[in-house]
């Protein structure tokens, strides 16, 4: 006779030691401030940039210019179509698609 093996729900495993991470700051010369953390699990790389700026930092004369600039980030260049754009974007960051939030 064959044991039902999914007739019980098995133990539950002891919870993982959980250690976190060791966050750095830096200052760069041109005043950027880096936040960062090193993860060696998986051969990768993760980038954020924050700037200061968007809609709620644009003036009245400046309206709109934040959105444009974030649409604009998905186009060309002067050196690169669309297309060479975008591909440089996914060597670049894996990706082609810029996030802009304010």
């Amino acid at each position: 006779m064959i044991r039902d093996e999914r007739s019980a729900r098995p133990a539950p495993l002891p919870t993982p030691a959980f250690k976190a991470p060791v966050v750095w700051h830096d200052t760069w010369a041109n005043g950027v401030t880096v936040t960062g953390t090193r993860y060696t699990e998986l051969p990768i790389v993760t980038l954020s940039l924050s700037v200061p700026g968007g809609h709620r930092r644009e003036s009245v004369q400046q309206a709109g210019l934040a959105s444009l600039t974030g649409q604009l980030m998905n186009e060309g260049t002067q050196a690169l179509d669309t297309l060479a754009f975008a591909a440089f974007g996914r060597v670049l960051f894996g990706s082609n698609e810029f996030l802009t939030v304010d």
